[in-house]
């Protein structure tokens, strides 16, 4: 995926200098489809990242409600959660915002 500099660079290279899409490729480092697929465009779209589900969404509820009865430390609350068939990892319930709850 390029960033807007390349994209400005493409559509520069290409109105301004006259360039087609295979020198513009060669002049920054790109592969040629890549480049056509830039000038067909009128402006620059960045890529949106897709959401993802995290392997704590399931336990997310579990995880509020031992919290609301003690107060659990991230070791604790990751031995609960492996008891109940949780497959992901320490850090990743350590990093979760407890001070949310």
């Amino acid at each position: 995926m390029i960033d807007y500099h390349r994209f400005c660079q493409i559509k520069h290279l290409h109105t301004h200098e006259g360039l087609n899409a295979s020198q513009i490729a060669q002049a920054v480092s790109l592969d040629r489809r890549t480049v056509a697929y830039w000038l067909t465009q009128e402006y620059f779209r960045p890529r949106t990242p897709r959401p993802h589900a995290s392997k704590l969404d399931p336990f997310k509820s579990d995880i509020v409600r031992l919290l609301e009865r003690h107060p659990y430390s991230a070791v604790q609350v990751f031995q609960r959660l492996r008891e109940h068939g949780f497959a992901g990892s320490y850090e990743l319930v350590e990093a979760y915002p407890y001070s949310v709850i």
